[in-house]
């Protein structure tokens, strides 16, 4: 990465997080595990390569998760802001919108379909709690998990439970 790609990578993240504080009374929460900056201040090959990598932990709103966090990456490519960043759960999780190998499917985060630059990343944080929150079953990745919520949704959260007890955190 050239000095002027790093700085212009530097400037989007920093316009990114500014005011993030002031998202403590936000009705959806991340925090933010390991800052993009200090990767980008550094020499880490991720921001060399291009990306910018935001680590953090979503807290979800609904009873299922309340009390727990999850693991997640917002990941920035050489062509953010003008496509969507991707979002990857560390693990997998059982849940129809999320795929084997982590990454969400929405509707937001596809290019051809409601994706614009002016998307800002607290949009993406909200958009992705409500799909943990809410399953969205006309943009199903994950197959086993859809047919199981919608035919028996006491069982599908049973299920999800014992998948998201393997990585979810403590608040």
């Amino acid at each position: 990465m050239s000095d002027r790609e790093r700085l212009k990578a530097l400037n989007t993240v920093r316009n990114i997080f500014a005011n993030w504080e002031s998202q403590a009374d936000a009705r959806v929460k991340f925090v933010i595990v390991n800052s993009p900056l200090r990767a980008l201040e550094g020499n880490d090959t991720r921001s060399l390569a291009g990306e910018i990598i935001i680590d953090g932990r979503l807290l979800p709103n609904s009873e299922l998760f309340k009390n727990h966090s999850l693991p997640v990456q917002i990941i920035l490519d050489t062509t953010y802001p003008s496509g969507p960043p991707k979002v990857k759960f560390s693990t997998k999780l059982f849940h129809p919108n999320i795929d084997k190998k982590g990454y969400i499917c929405t509707d937001l985060l596809t290019r051809d379909r409601r994706w614009t630059p002016v998307i800002s990343i607290r949009e993406i944080i909200e958009e992705v709690t409500d799909i943990i929150d809410n399953p969205n079953l006309n943009d199903c990745i994950f197959d086993e998990a859809a047919k199981l919520l919608d035919s028996d949704k006491a069982a599908y959260e049973r299920k999800a439970l014992e998948a998201y007890k393997k990585i979810w955190l403590p608040r």
